[in-house]
């Protein structure tokens, strides 16, 4: 379906840079200091864990619930934000996610919290995470732009990057020096600050003009809209299922990486900070690289090399016998995942229409993810039986056969 984008009206989303553009650069901002004080919460959720369990299986567990409510929740929430005004939307999402984190703080100030009222907080900090990403992805094309939307994701991943470098080893550091809760008070300050640049941009809400009988229609109906949608973009649907069987693969190693830096190499929160941080390498040439390759190669021809480079990231993992080794593989593999999310992130951009932003994101959000969860709790109870290092392995050959089905179905030659 041809995309339906509304003219914008207005100075800055029609400067000839989106660096002109206050709107873009508030919320860029925002997410550069969101991305920042958030890896203090996500290096301390699983170290938490680690000191109460020291199981993979409990590791695991949060990573599944981690993106389980992309899966239960993500068409409902896609549906939500194309009904709701997104900019409120966003910050609501930020503010609940304040007031979790708050409960978690008194938590490990006045007790040590049992697993399960982790998983819970996990869970719903997750999903207000998961809301606001959607609501973002779905306001960009009324901020920037439709020509401007791969240089505005390639700023974002870029930056997002950079971030995924220093985050993780300063996290690493505030965790070591400080307790988790005052770690965890900074990550709220973080948010808090966000939300604040959120009411400082302005959103075109052109979307809710087009259905004005938005409050009267069946809900039901709104989400099988979103799904017709996906299906007849041959393009984004063949590309959503790709990732579907990539997410697969690098789930089960995502899933047990922490838990097999700490426990192979018994590293500390700040060398843990780095190797994770290493991903970010990768990942800053994927967001400096992605516009110019686009010039030079097909989208879908673009996927598989990626996906190859990640595979030789997986079996790196496989045969390290030092953490540097870690991070050699984390750098191929932050490669291939911001590279791929990039393009797919600017195709769905690109071709959804407006109003239909929020449904498409969180139907293909689902579709993605959907095994992800199951993924992450296999691997953990594969890292009960067998040793760690050889799901590594099995990531790196699901990848492999992966390109070959692409391949052999010339989803570049469409995509």
């Amino acid at each position: 379906m041809k995309s339906q984008y509304s003219e914008i009206e207005g100075k800055n989303i029609h400067s000839d840079t989106i660096w002109k553009n206050k709107s873009f650069i508030y919320i860029w901002l925002g997410t550069i200091i969101y991305d920042l004080t958030f890896h203090i919460y996500i290096l301390a959720i699983p170290l938490i864990i680690y000191e109460i369990s020291q199981s993979t299986l409990a590791m695991s567990t949060m990573r599944a619930l981690d993106f389980a409510p992309n899966v239960i929740l993500g068409i409902f929430i896609g549906v939500i934000v194309d009904r709701t005004n997104r900019k409120n939307f966003m910050r609501y999402s930020i503010l609940l996610q304040v007031i979790l984190l708050i409960s978690l703080v008194f938590l490990l100030e006045n007790s040590t919290p049992s697993l399960w009222m982790i998983y819970i907080i996990g869970f719903l900090v997750s999903a207000f995470g998961y809301s606001f990403w959607n609501g973002f992805h779905s306001s960009l094309p009324q901020i920037v732009k439709k020509e401007q939307l791969t240089t505005a994701n390639s700023a974002i991943s870029f930056v997002y990057q950079i971030i995924n470098i220093i985050g993780p080893g300063l996290a690493g550091v505030l965790l070591f020096t400080l307790s988790y809760s005052y770690g965890l008070v900074v990550t709220i300050i973080g948010l808090c600050i966000m939300v604040l640049l959120i009411s400082l941009t302005q959103v075109e809400e052109n979307h809710l003009q087009r259905n004005k009988d938005i409050e009267t229609k069946p809900f039901w109906d709104d989400i099988k809209e979103g799904w017709i949608e996906v299906k007849q973009n041959s393009k984004l649907f063949s590309m959503t299922i790709t990732i579907l069987c990539l997410n697969i693969a690098s789930g089960i190693s995502s899933a047990v990486l922490i838990f097999y830096a700490l426990d192979q190499f018994k590293l500390t929160s700040n060398q843990l900070g780095i190797v994770i941080a290493s991903s970010a390498i990768g990942g800053i040439v994927a967001a400096l690289i992605a516009k110019k390759s686009r010039e030079i190669l097909g989208r879908g021809k673009l996927i598989i090399i990626a996906i190859y480079i990640g595979s030789f990231g997986q079996f790196l993992l496989f045969i390290s016998s030092h953490w540097i080794i870690l991070m050699a593989g984390m750098i191929l593999i932050g490669f291939c995942s911001v590279f791929i999310n990039v393009h797919y992130q600017t195709l769905r951009q690109e071709s959804t229409p407006a109003h239909l932003l929020g449904r498409v994101s969180g139907t293909t959000s689902m579709l993605m993810k959907i095994a992800t969860p199951i993924s992450f709790i296999g691997a953990g109870l594969l890292g009960e039986r067998i040793d760690v290092c050889w799901i590594f392995l099995i990531s790196s050959i699901i990848m492999i056969l992966l390109t070959g089905v692409l391949v052999r179905y010339k989803v570049f030659k469409f995509a």
